[in-house]
């Protein structure tokens, strides 16, 4: 499992908001043990007008670049059971988190979106947007 710092409205990880997309792809090949299946996305046909996206598959993180910069402008934590997020002195991603659990650690945050269809839960934070399964959502543990 890997284990991610989380510096709010800077970085997740070694994850920089600002990198650009060359420096990530650097330091991904340069660590591709940990880093070993990552999939590129990006618009062949309009590449200005969609962003490029790196998918780190076994962390279950989305790296969404500026397609105009190339610079990170987004983390997604669309598996939060294949992470070891630390923030401060504590890991909150030790359990399945929950609602709560990330609530308490970083505050309040916008409305969020629900999907009915995929049952989960978008949270925006500064620097990433974990996503829960709505069967977490009024659990406390």
């Amino acid at each position: 499992m890997t284990e991610l710092v989380v510096k709010p409205e800077v970085a997740l990880g070694p994850f920089e908001l600002g990198s650009s997309v060359r420096t990530v792809v650097q330091y991904i090949r340069q660590n591709n043990r940990t880093y070993n299946k990552a999939i590129t996305k990006f618009n062949e046909e309009d590449p200005l007008g969609m962003n490029i996206c790196i998918d780190l598959v076994n962390q279950g993180l989305e790296l969404r670049f500026s397609p105009v910069s190339q610079r990170l402008e987004l983390i997604r934590i669309y598996d939060l059971t294949s992470v070891r997020l630390i923030y401060g002195d504590s890991d909150f991603s030790s359990r399945t988190p929950t609602f709560l659990s990330v609530h308490s650690k970083f505050g309040p945050t916008s409305a969020g979106h629900y999907s009915d269809s995929k049952e989960t839960y978008m949270l925006h934070y500064p620097v990433c947007k974990p996503l829960l399964h709505s069967r977490y959502f009024l659990s406390t543990s």
